[in-house]
This record gives structure tokens, C-alpha cells and sequence, in this order.
């Protein structure tokens, strides 16, 4: 009697299974059963996901006279990539062709499949209570296939009406944005100087020079000490001359953190692009920042405004990041002061310093009158330059209206060194009468969208 009884219950559970789950079916010919056959399974696959995959490249030459010239290339695919487990084929004769019959429906294969990949990722995520930022960003990373082909498998059991499958601890959007989290703040400079290299890894033939601070030809201890870790993760070339490649990278203080911008060059064209932010307390010891005569340092040593009620600040706004911005788009330029005065803003590229024309009848000088204090006022749009690296907005406050030529003299044209120009505003505004203020943002432009 048991052993009947077990049959029944056998019988039970399959019929039950048959009855929630759906049977994939894919459909090809061909003049040889191989031929029909991939043409059936890429049908049976297309009938579970097709992906559009768009590709999207510039690169940006610069000509003589410093013009910059951009090629375009845009192509798009369809691409069927799902996991196909055991698919039963039959073949026919049709019409003179072979037809292939494929049919998939077999969710039990796809369930083991899926609790063998949970497992293996329970394993890399189960984090120990005294595991760093740096193991667990690591753990993450390493487990980031795993999620990748733990949803491949799923999306064809989710189509074959199966529910009941192992599931990770952390799902894979959690993980995800986890690993973001970290990515905006590298937990150190191993990761971060990994998440710079990230879109150049397939290139070969790299030289990596030492990135320099904006405004600075010097190279300071953080920058040899950074050069060394990029070389060795990219296991560049040791000679310059004889590389296909040269890695040059630039990076700016911005609140406390430092923006590294990097960009792959081959030539005067830009191959590959990237950034990161440094959290500041990994910028210690031996590897701190520089003082001396860098941009950076020109522009915060005049920051000290605690002897002055004016008070003025800027913003970006934009798509994304502020602080990260793309080659040759608009950004929208905000501005605020505590009460009336007078503004201007000096923008300082990796070559020059110039004042920025604001509004659109293209003024230098803006009055910010008494109901515009402590509002957000905007100051129009500005095109972010088409050279990658990392820039810097000053803005100037001051209680009474200046001359034009007292803040940009005659002299400081377009190809004043950006170190030289700072210290030349600085000191014409502090020659201006009234209470001052002055603020800086920094961001940085990466080589256009991919």
C-alpha cells in the first residue's frame, strides 16, 4: 500500500508543476539539421529576452590652434543571450528544409541552478561583523558576475511561470548599490585608482604620468605616490616614447575631498576617460596634498572670510553629479549672496582664467539686488569645455560695484598660466573697497558620453 501511495504522490507533485509552469517553444529551418538547430534555440531564446544594446562613442582630436574635431560612431543590435538548459529538438521535414522543433520546459533544472549560484553568492556576502569598507567593496565586486548570471537563469524560470526558486540574502539591487555607494567614496586609494583604470583595462601599450594638481607643473608626493598604483594595476609600460597610450590625469580639491579626473591618450585623441573622488581623509601622511604655488592652494588661502558679513556660494545645476561633468554639454550656473552686492566669476581651466559672461546680455558684472538675497539666482547656462581634466569657478562678492578694468586688467589675456591669473584677481579684490567675499567650485569634465 505505501509504495502505491508514494507513486500517487509523485504523480501529485508533477501534474502540480505542469499545471503553474509554461513550455517555451522555438521554431527553425534550415538545409542541415545543425543550421536549423541554432536558428530553432535562437528563437527559443528570443522568445524569453531580447536586449537592445546601443553603442555610442566620441573621440575628440585636438587640431592646430587648439580646435577640437569630434568622430561619432553609433551602431545598434539585438542580442538574445539567455541560459538555455537541455532543450529537447525534433526534426521535420518542410517544404524541402529541415524544420527544428525546440522546446524548454524543464524549471526544475533552472531552480538547482539557481540555489548552486545563491549559495555561491551567499558566500562572498556573508560579511564579517569586523570586515572593512575595502573587503567588503572587494566581496562585492567579486560576486558582481555571479548576480549577473543568477538573473540570467531567473528571467527563464520567471517565464516559465516558476516561483518557488532560492533567492540570495542580498539581492542583486541591493549589492549594486552598495557597490555605487562605494564607488562615489572609494573606501581607498587601491579602489580608487581601480575605478579610474576600469574603462582603459582592455588597452595595451599604457604609460601612466603623474598626475598633476590643477595649476601646478609640480609633482607632489600624493601624485608619485598614485602614479606608482596605477602603473602597477595597469602593469603599464615603463617608457613613454615607446608606449601607444599615455595616461594623464589631473585632480583638484573640492570640499574637503579630491576630484581626480584621468583620461587614456593616443596622441591628442582621447581613447577612454574616467573619475573619482578621494575622500579626503585617505590624502594623509606622506601622501598629503601640496602647499605651494598650485591653484588650489593660490585660491583657499584667500578663503578666510570670517572678518566679513557677506557671504556668497555657487552651484551646478545638472543631470547626474555636479561635480562630474560631461565634455561639451550645458550646465545650468547658480548663485547666492546673503545680501545685495556685486558678483563676478572667474572660470580657470587647465591653461586659462577668464571671466565668465553671465546672463544673456553678457556682462561680467551682476547686481544681485535686496529681494534676490539668500536666493538661489541663476546666471544662465555655460558649455562645459571640451577638454577633459578638472576646472574651477571663483566667485567674487563685493558691497560696492567695481570697474571692469580694475578686476581684469588689460594685461591678464586668455593664455595667463591659471595659478599666475589667481594670485592677479586675488589681489585686485582685495583692493576693492567694502565688504568681499569669495567662493570656489570645482568639478570635473570627463570625455563626453559613451
Amino acid at each position: 500500500m505505501k509504495p502505491i501511495l508514494l507513486i500517487l504522490f509523485f504523480i501529485v507533485i508533477s501534474l502540480s508543476v505542469s499545471a503553474n509552469t509554461a513550455a517555451l517553444t522555438g521554431i527553425g529551418f534550415g538545409t542541415t539539421e545543425d543550421e536549423a538547430k541554432k536558428e530553432a534555440l535562437a528563437d527559443l531564446a528570443s522568445a524569453v529576452r531580447v536586449r537592445v544594446y546601443s553603442k555610442y562613442e566620441r573621440q575628440e582630436t585636438a587640431k592646430n590652434g587648439g580646435e577640437i574635431s569630434s568622430d561619432v560612431s553609433k551602431f545598434t543590435r539585438l542580442i538574445s543571450d539567455v541560459p538555455l538548459i537541455n532543450p529537447a529538438v525534433s526534426y521535420f521535414r518542410e517544404n524541402g528544409k529541415i524544420k527544428a522543433v525546440a522546446f524548454l520546459n524543464n524549471p526544475e533544472s533552472y531552480a538547482n541552478k539557481l540555489r548552486d549560484l545563491s549559495d555561491k553568492i551567499n558566500a562572498l556576502t556573508d560579511f564579517q561583523s569586523n570586515a572593512g569598507r575595502d573587503l567588503i567593496y572587494r566581496q562585492l565586486e567579486a560576486a558582481a558576475p555571479l548576480y549577473d548570471e543568477y538573473e540570467n537563469y531567473e528571467t527563464v524560470l520567471t517565464v516559465l511561470g516558476f516561483s518557488d526558486y532560492a533567492q540570495p540574502k542580498i539581492s542583486g539591487y541591493k549589492a549594486r548599490a552598495m557597490l555605487l555607494d562605494m564607488q562615489s567614496m572609494p573606501p581607498s586609494l587601491e579602489i580608487a585608482a581601480e575605478i579610474l583604470i576600469k574603462p582603459m583595462r582592455e588597452k595595451s601599450g599604457i604609460y601612466v604620468s603623474a598626475p598633476r594638481m590643477q595649476g601646478s607643473d609640480n609633482i607632489t608626493p600624493f601624485a608619485a605616490f598614485f602614479k606608482d598604483i596605477l602603473s602597477a594595476k595597469l602593469k603599464a609600460s615603463e617608457n613613454k616614447s615607446s608606449a601607444t597610450y599615455n595616461m594623464a590625469c589631473s585632480y583638484t580639491e573640492s570640499g574637503g575631498d579630491v576630484i581626480m579626473s584621468c583620461s587614456l591618450l593616443s596622441g591628442s585623441t582621447v581613447a577612454a576617460s574616467s573619475v573619482v573622488k578621494v575622500p579626503g581623509h585617505l590624502v594623509t601622511g606622506s601622501v598629503k596634498l601640496p602647499q605651494g604655488n598650485d591653484l588650489a592652494t593660490i585660491i583657499n588661502k584667500y578663503n578666510n572670510t570670517a572678518s566679513s558679513s557677506l557671504r556668497v556660494s555657487l552651484k551646478i545645476s545638472a543631470d547626474g553629479d555636479p561635480s562630474i561633468l560631461n565634455a561639451g554639454d550645458s550646465a545650468t550656473l547658480l548663485v547666492k549672496a546673503n545680501k545685495e552686492a556685486y558678483i563676478y566669476i572667474v572660470r580657470y581651466t587647465g591653461t586659462s582664467a577668464n571671466l565668465m559672461p553671465l546672463m544673456k546680455n553678457g556682462a561680467f558684472i551682476l547686481r544681485i539686488n535686496k529681494n534676490q538675497a539668500d536666493k538661489w539666482i541663476s546666471v544662465g547656462q555655460f558649455k562645459i569645455s571640451n577638454t577633459p581634466g578638472t576646472e574651477t569657478l571663483q566667485v567674487f562678492a563685493l558691497e560696492n560695484e567695481p570697474n571692469p578694468p580694475d578686476i581684469f586688467p588689460d594685461y591678464m589675456i586668455e593664455n595667463t598660466k591659471p595659478e599666475k591669473a589667481a594670485d592677479d584677481f586675488m589681489h585686485l579684490f582685495m583692493k576693492q573697497s567694502g565688504e568681499k567675499n569669495v567662493s570656489v567650485l570645482s568639478y570635473a569634465v570627463i570625455g563626453g558620453k559613451k
